[in-house]
């Protein structure tokens, strides 16, 4: 490698420098009071029980020296296909200073400028665009997600690509194979899953142990059978790079083993519920209390929030820093398992610089790997094959099952709205449960209302705040499922929900609601302010053209706000859109809109 990097003028020396940096060892923490918060909200809750995860088990070998092994592979195999690597302007003789880091804003922060700035640009200049003396074709950045409310303890932090109107400053010849591998990797909301934390989580990521039955939390709400669950299909792990090397080591260590052990007890929590009628009551989680005690930060919290954020963006890489310590870890989607990595110090892991660059080609060849391999899968026609009499057996099987769920409930999906807002307004307690993307609740949220009906035909009814209960039975809830995240805004995030109420031996469905969420402070004040609004418009009965809003609902476990209310349809700049620019509006809009 040295005589790779050699060279006279100077910039050589440079890069190699950057590949051999460590952080100081005299890093210190600053003196901010710091309030760390359960990163487990409601959304972690409710991921599929065929994606959540399983268990963690360390490599079985050395990431930090595999990593530094592939960029001295990688760096090789440039130099013999393009020649030297000429470093541009990029890289220049500096150390990492010291510093106080004060908080994990400043620990992200610093990993920035000195790391990730530098190492996430390597990817594009291999695997991209080899020509580019300025290593700008593509780069790689974690983003900040600085929110009001948020403590500065831990900052959950992603790494992404360039967006699509940066192509338009690329001024090499454009390569149209390149640009499609890049469009595709923008399509990801999130290339690898960052949790930056203060140097006080030291302890904690030191912690981080190999956990052979990992206890998934979810919601508490039990004598309820959730619908049943379905497999959710992703693109296959990586054939290549690291998780071609834990599969090789773990067939090694199977090997070896001539007893298997023993399996380990299901945990109440692990345990996906049949499907079966509900005609009795439901047993909801305890009310969050109004005081809590302070929050002791547990591991296994951040382990399984970053597991939910990897399997959003279906991401295989999750990285753990505080500035003292780093973990390295792989999301195994077939075993659904954490691979983590050993402790590594920057201060005093041999060419961290290095390892790093190794960690962004590592990512970036995973991602590639994955796509290819999805590319060659869509060319394959399926080998099943079919015959007229499966066929007639299944719809027969399909007929019998739809004729038994019929003759044992009775749905009706298209009421009134005079029974549906009636329905709305007289249950206080709304199971919620999730049906889109990787989530599938194997149990529902508990929502208990906090706000009444603004709905123009039941605004006078009387309300109280229902009691501390924690048995409802089935005429005092309904089941409330979200289906689609439409948008996000200042106030919360907006979900496209159906609501099913039981009504003696019928089932009333109602598929036209949506939900508006808060989970921070800041934005929780937002809809209840928004809330207020409906509600004084219902009070003095200015209700015309406005939807009518069914409640306001606060999860039981934790404190997250819902805002249920009619759908309004698509918005008239989307529509315009649509239409290719066409404004026209109907004879109703125009007067919904007071147009002449």
């Amino acid at each position: 490698m040295a005589d790779i990097l050699a060279d006279e003028t100077g910039i050589y020396p440079a890069l190699d420098q950057f590949l051999e940096m460590k952080y100081p060892s005299t890093l210190t923490n600053g003196p901010w009071m710091l309030t760390p918060r359960n990163p487990i909200f409601f959304l972690d809750r409710h991921i599929s029980p065929f994606l959540s995860l399983k268990s963690i088990k360390p490599f079985g070998f050395s990431v930090a020296r595999y990593l530094c092994e592939l960029c001295d592979e990688e760096i090789t195999d440039f130099v013999r296909r393009e020649g030297p690597l000429l470093a541009g302007g990029l890289f220049y003789p500096m150390q990492p200073p010291q510093r106080q880091l004060r908080d994990a804003f400043d620990v992200l922060d610093y990993y920035v400028e000195h790391v990730a700035d530098l190492a996430t640009r390597f990817p594009s200049k291999f695997y991209f665009h080899p020509t580019d003396p300025d290593w700008n074709a593509l780069y790689f950045l974690p983003r900040w997600i600085y929110e009001h409310g948020l403590d500065r303890f831990n900052t959950p932090t992603s790494l992404r690509a360039i967006s699509n109107h940066q192509f338009a400053e690329i001024t090499l010849p454009p390569d149209e194979e390149m640009l499609s591998q890049l469009r595709a990797l923008q399509d990801l909301k999130n290339l690898a899953i960052y949790e930056m934390f203060d140097m006080e989580a030291s302890g904690m990521i030191q912690k981080m142990e190999p956990i052979p039955l990992f206890d998934w939390e979810m919601t508490k709400a039990t004598k309820y059978n959730s619908a049943n669950l379905t497999p959710v299909e992703s693109l296959p792990d990586a054939s290549t790079g690291l998780v071609a090397k834990i599969e090789i080591a773990s067939r090694s260590v199977k090997a070896q083993s001539k007893r298997k052990p023993p399996k380990a007890p299901i945990p109440s929590s692990k345990r996906v519920k049949k499907e079966a009628p509900n005609n009795g009551s439901v047993y909801i989680a305890p009310r969050r209390g109004e005081r809590q005690k302070p929050y002791d930060p547990k591991g296994t919290h951040f382990l399984q929030h970053a597991w939910t954020r990897a399997v959003e963006s279906d991401a295989t890489f999750l990285v753990f820093h505080c500035g003292k310590y780093e973990r390295i870890g792989i999301r195994h989607r077939e075993t659904q398992t954490l691979y983590l990595s050993e402790l590594i110090d920057p201060s005093t892991q041999e060419c961290y610089g290095k390892m790093q660059v190794g960690l962004q080609l590592a990512i970036i060849k995973d991602l590639l790997d994955r796509q290819a391999a999805d590319r060659e899968k869509k060319k394959v026609p399926s080998k099943r094959k079919r015959n007229a009499e499966t066929d007639v057996k299944e719809s027969v099987g399909n007929k019998k099952r739809r004729k038994d769920l019929e003759d044992r409930v009775v749905v009706d999906s298209n009421p009134s709205s005079d029974v549906v807002e009636n329905l709305l307004a007289s249950r206080h307690v709304a199971l919620m449960r999730i049906h889109f993307g990787g989530y599938q609740s194997p149990a529902p949220s508990s929502f208990l209302r906090v706000g009444s009906s603004c709905a123009p035909s039941v605004a006078n009814m009387p309300f109280k705040e229902p009691k501390g209960n924690t048995t409802y039975l089935a005429s005092d809830y309904f089941t409330i499922t979200l289906t689609e995240q439409i948008s996000r805004g200042a106030v919360g995030t907006i979900y496209k929900a159906s609501a099913l109420f039981r009504l003696g031996s019928k089932t009333v469905e109602y598929s036209r609601l949506v939900v508006k969420m808060a989970f921070s402070e800041k934005r929780q004040e937002g809809l209840a302010h928004e809330y207020e609004i409906y509600q004084h418009l219902a009070r003095v009965k200015c209700t015309e053209n406005i939807l009518p809003v069914h409640g306001l609902f606060r999860d039981a476990e934790t404190g997250a706000l819902a805002l249920v209310m009619d759908i309004g349809g698509i918005n008239l700049i989307s529509r315009e859109i649509q239409r290719g620019g066409d404004s026209s509006y109907t004879q109703e809009e125009r007067c919904v809109l007071h147009l002449r």
